[in-house]
């Protein structure tokens, strides 16, 4: 029987490369996704047994949550998590793992999945639910790691000065490049983390991810304004009254939030 599966990476080399390996061990990839959306519309479409979804998708959602989503679905597929997270990391997780590959990808690990799926060492309840445990352990030890990195202050630049900011005091934070910023009142400041490094500094119940690249603390939110299929602006209560986007991926929490 030849598996069909789902390629998942923002990364189109690594995309390419597992592809490529896939193919020569029988494995037909019907498709391939850069990001959560085009994931779960190729699952959806294509039906297919096996998706190979990277833990550290840089998108609105993370392998994780992507994981967490396709379970929901009616034929919920076998995931296998590729990540770049060395040996020593897995072991965290081995244990109740559905199975996961290392990158650089090696073929002939590729091809010992493949054959247990094959094989099919655990039925597809099974799986399932192991599945459900990984995801779950997975996310609960990411939030462990956030409380541990929660701090009260956040180590900022300008002018060549380091500048302790208060949480409290900061309006909204967002990407830029590889490291990302921070709005106060009225300066913004440059900080030497990315944007996943900040972001798990900050109280998760004070701040908000809007959108892939903004967020926001909550109690600096001045006005919400709806926009066209789902989106928001926030008007910020700052100097400036800054806008800040909110993603259609992320309003459904944002309305949470503000029971709205």
């Amino acid at each position: 029987m030849q598996l069909r599966a789902v390629v998942v990476d923002d990364e189109a080399p690594a995309r390419q490369e597992l592809s490529y390996i896939l193919k020569e061990l029988g494995v037909e990839v019907v498709r391939s996704a850069g990001n959560w959306d085009d994931a779960l519309q190729a699952v959806n479409s294509e039906k297919p047994d096996i998706v190979f979804l990277d833990i550290e998708l840089h998108d609105e959602l993370n392998g994780l949550q992507v994981a967490a989503k396709l379970l929901e679905l009616e034929h919920a597929p076998v995931i296998i998590f590729a990540t770049a997270y060395d040996k020593y990391a897995v072991k965290a997780f081995e244990v109740n793992a559905v199975d996961y590959i290392l990158k650089p990808f090696d073929k002939e690990r590729i091809e010992k999945t493949i054959k247990r799926i094959k094989k099919r060492e655990l039925s597809e309840k099974e799986l399932t639910s192991k599945l459900h445990k990984l995801v779950s352990n997975l996310q609960a030890g990411e939030q462990n790691r956030s409380e541990i990195k929660k701090i009260t202050k956040i180590s900022a630049v300008k002018n060549g000065t380091i500048i302790p900011i208060d949480q409290s005091d900061i309006i909204y934070v967002w990407a830029e490049g590889r490291t990302s910023k921070i709005k106060t009142f009225d300066s913004k400041f440059n900080t030497a983390f990315s944007f996943g490094e900040l972001l798990e500094k900050l109280d998760p119940i004070k701040f908000l991810k809007t959108h892939r690249s903004y967020c926001v603390n909550m109690d600096k939110i001045k006005e919400v304004q709806p926009m066209f299929k789902g989106t928001f602006n926030l008007v910020m209560n700052d100097k400036e009254n800054s806008q800040v986007p909110v993603s259609r991926n992320f309003s459904k929490d944002l309305k949470m939030r503000l029971g709205i």
